[in-house]
């Protein structure tokens, strides 16, 4: 037995006696309670028998078998719309293993949940930008959950909600935290209501830190004493904004080199206006270092608008570490992402380069397709391809290597079916992957 609604606080102890009849109306039957962390006292239910356990994030497969499901529980028996659904369905998989910022949201069943009801509900077309991806999920969480969940209570806007949740984020990344004290977050709510009186009117700060974490479904509360974000991304895109009102730019520079910081760099360069783009890149240059500079190269996909000058030094500054010089430079160039494939050059030009190149020097095209190879995500595989009837045993050797890392078909048929594999041999990681290969 599954419910899709929260019960609210004051029908918990209710909702508790009901489950204990019901556990004595069927014995024997399995049961499972699903809810968040701080909204049950722990061992709520352990007098009855239950065991409780943390969700782990969930991996391509439990994200693949999840929407599949909820996919066939939202369906209704009505021909046409259930035809719709299965298409649906199809195209959320394709996405999710392509689109590398759906990937990283869709780890847990609440986020989950809510990529295959944003897909559902605008027809099966999600945004494409990341910061429009961000911003409807932001939206459905904040605006929409609670009323299509049939929640009783104070209907906030959004903007004054991200005001608050904004000014949580920035203090976690700037004090590179991802959790902080109850009595902190406290503290920077009681900062900012003063300038927001719609958050305000619900109450002291514990009133609105209360209201947030119940019902915003971006804010936990593991413990009693600590808060954090149910998604470090929002928590990264959320400080990037804040970020942004602030002007503080000076920060990028500072922590160029920072991994923590990666993700609110390309966040901020997503969301702000076409000045404070040029403010966040030219910080990167300023920097020179190589992590810098691909960081730089990697926020170009987000900068919808950019003043060319500054585009074509971030370029420029690529493509002098294009092809890598050995593997730790590869490693390097694909920790950028696919953003990365628009600069490798393909096998021709690789072949000219290597005929140039010293005797005993390592093998560009061999380099770069370990580049392409650790990206790991579809948008590597037509990249790929062109090489699979590379003359080099050693680049087709990685080719076959690496199928485990992409989606078995879609590798399959584009690689592994072209690969020249005379002088191969072909490891089947899985049943599918064996399949492929005696097709093949």
């Amino acid at each position: 037995m599954t419910a899709s609604t929260e019960v609210p606080e004051g029908e918990r102890a209710r909702a508790r006696t009901w489950l204990v009849d019901l556990i004595d109306a069927y014995p024997g039957n399995r049961w499972l309670v699903t809810s968040r962390p701080s909204a049950l006292r722990e061992e709520w239910l352990a007098d009855e028998g239950f065991t409780e356990f943390t969700l782990s994030p969930m991996c391509p497969e439990d994200v693949a078998s999840f929407i599949g499901r909820w996919h066939e529980a939202a369906r209704t028996d009505r021909p046409e719309e259930d035809t719709a659904l299965t298409l649906y369905r199809n195209q959320l998989l394709h996405a999710v293993r392509s689109k590398p910022d759906l990937g990283r949201l869709a780890t847990n069943p609440l986020m989950c949940g809510l990529i295959c009801a944003l897909h559902r509900d605008r027809r099966g077309f999600l945004p494409i930008g990341r910061k429009e991806l961000y911003e409807a999920a932001l939206t459905m969480l904040l605006a929409r959950r609670d009323r299509e969940r049939g929640m009783q209570g104070p209907e906030l806007r959004e903007e004054p909600q991200l005001q608050i949740l904004q000014r949580l984020a920035y203090w976690l990344i700037k004090d590179g935290r991802t959790e902080m004290t109850r009595e902190r977050a406290l503290a920077e709510i009681g900062k900012a209501l003063p300038a927001l009186p719609e958050m305000a009117a619900l109450g002291d700060a514990n009133t609105v830190l209360t209201y947030l974490v119940n019902r915003s479904g971006l804010l936990r509360a593991p413990s009693a004493d600590t808060i954090d974000f149910c998604h470090r991304t929002f928590q990264d895109f959320l400080g990037a904004r804040a970020l942004l009102d602030e002007g503080t730019f000076g920060m990028v520079h500072k922590h160029a080199a920072d991994d923590q910081w990666e993700d609110v760099i390309r966040l901020a360069v997503a969301q702000g206006r076409p000045r404070d783009r040029v403010d966040v890149l030219r910080s990167l240059l300023r920097d020179g270092s190589v992590r810098a500079r691909l960081l730089a190269a990697s926020c170009l996909e987000q900068a919808t608008e950019l003043d060319p000058a500054v585009r074509a030094a971030i370029e420029k500054g690529v493509t002098r570490l294009i092809p890598p010089r050995d593997l730790d430079a590869a490693r390097e160039l694909a920790s950028v992402g696919p953003l990365i494939l628009d600069f490798l050059p393909g096998p021709n030009e690789l072949a000219d380069r290597a005929a140039q190149g010293e005797a005993g020097a390592p093998d560009p095209a061999h380099l770069c397709v370990i580049t392409a190879s650790l990206i790991g995500t579809d948008a590597a595989v037509p990249y790929l391809a062109r090489f699979s009837e590379h003359p080099s045993w050693q680049v087709r050797k990685q080719l076959a290597g690496t199928w485990h890392r992409f989606d078995t078909a879609v590798y399959g048929r584009e690689v592994i079916a072209r690969l020249r594999h005379d002088d191969l041999y072909l490891v089947a990681h899985s049943s599918a992957e064996l399949l492929v290969e005696l097709i093949c």
